[in-house]
């Protein structure tokens, strides 16, 4: 077996549980947005790292059962 058939394989394995579960939540719509708390920067031999901190909020269209009509979260990237 070829080394990119290979690949292509194991891509597929492990992109398969994602790609199933992904459309779930479409039914419900929203919308959101987030606002940069924080940053910084951290230089490397090779390029520069960024990461960005920021609070988030979500506002379900249709909220699933048992869940609140808006949520929030701090994020890291």
């Amino acid at each position: 077996m070829s080394i990119s058939r290979k690949f292509l394989l194991s891509a597929a394995i492990i992109l398969a549980p994602t790609l199933t579960s992904a459309g779930g939540h479409s039914a419900f719509g929203g919308h959101g947005t987030s606002v940069i708390t924080g940053s910084s920067t951290m230089e490397g031999k090779t390029g520069v790292l960024l990461s960005q901190t920021s609070e988030d909020v979500w506002i379900w269209d249709n909220a699933p059962e048992g869940y609140p009509t808006a949520s929030t979260a701090s994020c890291m990237q």
